[in-house]
């Protein structure tokens, strides 16, 4: 995402008309894409800057393939970019075509088909006479408005229901990113964190939040210099004293505690009724077989003190495998005992994914978007959580840390 923003940007700049977005599976958000696309809107005198502009794209390794409207690269790391250049007349409707998916595609081909249309690349034509435009397509708005519809935004387009929910003006009003008002779980320099609590709390405060939840480790994970009940303590005294101090931000007092293989939680319940927040999640025993994972985490659920379940099924993409986790036991756990589950925000993690938060939608069970920071930087990573939960087709409501402080410490409570 960032990769292809940066050369959208960078094509933006090559000329003063020339209108840039990236489209494709980046697009619509996917947690993995096999290349990158963009399109872009230029007048014809301006292509060949363009197309050499693009070529000329810091970390291009090599041209792949080159015609008079389009070109792919290939870059550093190995990843391949398609360019495509059409006139700006054309630019909403490519730009709708290129981000896909074909499926969501294929399903508004058949409707303008039913509707005597015909929808592609270069824009929504009679049936019988392609040069015929039905009406000038502005934004895709317009397409999806032709074709009797509510807009369909990027996240949705993977013929899923969308298109029925569009038909029926029964789309949801997604999560926007400033709808985020803290982050539930980060850490600090106390344990493996980089930074130091009022150093991260600082960097919340110029992300716009109200709150934010210094939730270091617990004590079984010794390399990460978890806490004990004492260090524990001792943090929160730091905090009270900075709560003291800082302004426009509260700091919140918790803990990502774990939760053990014989399915206790590292610290005793006197010292996480201390905490504003816990998150419970599981770092060891990755191998234990459903029931036993499905124990471990129904018992944190049902523990009085626990507020989130952290990155529920343990994955790291492209590096460890989910762990045996019926997704659906666990959510009808998490709603019988208004437990959030986290959407861990890392882009190394992303867990839960999209399709099990729209489950925990459909289960009545509130969400917690958190980035599981360990640096300043890592706090920006919200942006990706966030956009799983688009996916996941959830709303404000949805979300437990869109409300306000006190009523996010009410819900707590």
């Amino acid at each position: 995402w960032p990769e292809a923003e940066a050369i959208a940007e960078s094509l933006r700049r090559c000329y003063q008309e020339v209108r840039a977005e990236v489209a494709g599976s980046v697009r619509r958000r996917k947690e993995a894409v096999k290349d990158l696309d963009i399109v872009v809107a230029a007048p014809e005198e301006a292509i060949p800057r363009v197309l050499s502009c693009f070529k000329a794209t810091e970390g291009v390794a090599s041209v792949a393939s080159e015609g008079q409207t389009k070109c792919s690269v290939k870059l550093d790391g190995g990843m391949q970019v398609d360019l495509r250049i059409v006139a700006p007349g054309q630019f909403a409707s490519a730009l709708a075509h290129f981000t896909g998916s074909k499926e969501h595609n294929a399903r508004l081909r058949g409707i303008a088909r039913d509707l005597g249309m015909k929808i592609n690349e270069y824009g929504v034509f009679e049936a019988e006479d392609e040069q015929q435009s039905r009406c000038e397509i502005a934004g895709e708005e317009d397409i999806y408005r032709l074709l009797g519809m509510e807009h369909v935004p990027p996240e949705l387009r993977e013929d899923t229901g969308e298109i029925e929910a569009a038909i029926e003006g029964r789309l949801p009003d997604l999560l926007e990113q400033e709808d985020i008002k803290g982050d539930l779980h980060v850490h600090t320099a106390w344990t493996d964190g980089i930074d130091g609590i009022r150093a991260m709390a600082e960097a919340g405060k110029q992300r716009g939040y109200e709150y934010l939840a210094v939730t270091d480790h617990s004590k079984a994970l010794a390399f990460a210099k978890g806490l004990n009940a004492e260090r524990l303590s001792a943090q929160g005294r730091e905090i009270d004293a900075l709560n003291e101090q800082i302004e426009g931000i509260k700091v919140l007092k918790g803990i990502e505690v774990d939760v053990l293989v014989d399915g206790s939680l590292d610290l005793p319940d006197s010292v996480l009724e201390t905490c504003d927040v816990v998150v419970a999640s599981i770092h060891s025993g990755f191998r234990n077989d459903e029931e036993q994972i499905m124990r471990r985490l129904e018992g944190a659920c049902k523990s009085p003190h626990v507020d989130i379940i952290g990155h529920p099924s343990g994955r790291i993409i492209g590096h460890r495998n989910p762990y045996s986790l019926d997704i659906h036991r666990l959510l009808d756990t998490a709603a019988r005992t208004k437990t959030a589950i986290e959407i861990n925000a890392s882009p190394d993690r992303l867990d839960i994914t999209d399709q099990q938060a729209r489950a925990a939608k459909k289960a009545g069970v509130r969400m917690a978007i958190d980035t599981d920071a360990h640096s300043r930087r890592g706090l920006g990573d919200i942006v990706f959580g966030v956009s799983v939960a688009r996916r996941g087709w959830l709303e404000k409501h949805d979300v437990i840390n869109t409300m306000s402080q006190q009523d996010l410490q009410d819900f707590l409570k």
